[in-house]
């Protein structure tokens, strides 16, 4: 089948191929946009201007409340080991023995298991009550896990 003539390019000096400038999207996609059909995309498209400013807003903000929550907890884990560290080496609390075994192995070794899964738990509650404040903010309706 035969194609129409194209129109012919304006050429850039030097060049065989016409030079068009590409850009690329703006902000990143949610999930609900990257798992749309053509048609849906081009309908969002069309639409999404207006609330893109909002969205990105309250990404950022839900971006700093996490990154808060993980500093804020693992510095306060790394402070908790380091003071017990010494702690156990500058007092004579370290030399004492438990079933055969100094302080200063089974608390490390032992007593800091129970502290990590109190703080993943806690971790876990506190950034899904983040990720539901900010589904509220702008007006999603999220899925509960195991339900």
């Amino acid at each position: 089948m035969p194609q129409p003539p194209q129109p012919p390019q304006p050429r850039i000096p030097g060049s065989a191929v016409r030079r068009v400038p590409v850009q690329g999207p703006q902000s990143v996609p949610t999930v609900r946009e990257a798992l749309l059909t053509r048609e849906q995309a081009a309908d969002h498209a069309r639409s999404a201007g207006q609330d893109s400013d909002q969205r990105s807003h309250a990404v950022r903000c839900l971006i700093r409340a996490q990154l808060r929550l993980a500093l804020t907890l693992g510095v306060g884990f790394f402070c908790t080991v380091v003071l017990v560290a010494l702690l156990l080496v500058s007092t004579g609390v370290g030399a004492l023995t438990v079933w055969g075994v100094p302080l200063a192995w089974a608390i490390p070794g032992v007593g800091f298991f129970p502290v990590l899964l109190g703080l993943a738990y806690w971790y876990r509650r506190r950034a899904e009550a983040n990720e539901r404040l900010w589904a509220e903010t702008l007006g999603l309706h999220l899925k509960q896990a195991g339900r």
